[in-house]
């Protein structure tokens, strides 16, 4: 009587695709949980801010941006789209001016103005302003043209 067995090579293969199929699953599992840790936003106590209002002067947009939360905050960019997404435009710190310090302390007003626009406002586009500080705090203030102008 003569039995079948496999052969050394084959079970040798055989062993090789299990360990890989195992390690490809352990990898997959660590990446996923990682990122998940890594891609959250930080929570930052008290750290909110909004803005008030916006207008338009002299190809520049001004805007009030008050600090709702109980920490100061320090704006780092602006961002401006136009809401179909055709242009925007992004400033820097060092492009703003700001009424005072650009710290806004738990409370406090603060009026930004940007640098000169690139792009004409019309009155019946949509557009989209957001502020970013530096902690990663965002506020997005969506409005009509006709609105700053």
């Amino acid at each position: 009587m003569s039995s079948k067995a496999l052969s050394p090579i084959f079970a040798a293969i055989l062993l090789i695709g299990i360990s890989f199929v195992a390690a490809t699953a352990i990898y997959i599992f660590t990446m996923s949980t990682t990122k998940e840790r890594t891609s959250a936003k930080p929570e930052y106590v008290g750290g909110s801010f909004r803005i008030e209002s916006v207008k338009l002067v002299d190809d520049r947009l001004v805007f009030c941006v008050r600090n709702t939360g109980g920490t100061p905050l320090k704006i780092s960019d602006v961002y401006l789209k136009e809401q179909s997404g055709t242009w925007h435009q992004h400033f820097s710190r060092g492009q703003l001016i700001f009424s005072d310090d650009g710290v806004l302390e738990p409370a406090e007003v603060e009026q930004v103005t940007t640098g000169k626009l690139q792009h004409n406002i019309y009155e019946k586009f949509y557009y989209e302003l957001k502020i970013v500080c530096k902690m990663g705090l965002e506020a997005v203030y969506p409005f009509k043209g006709e609105e700053v102008l």
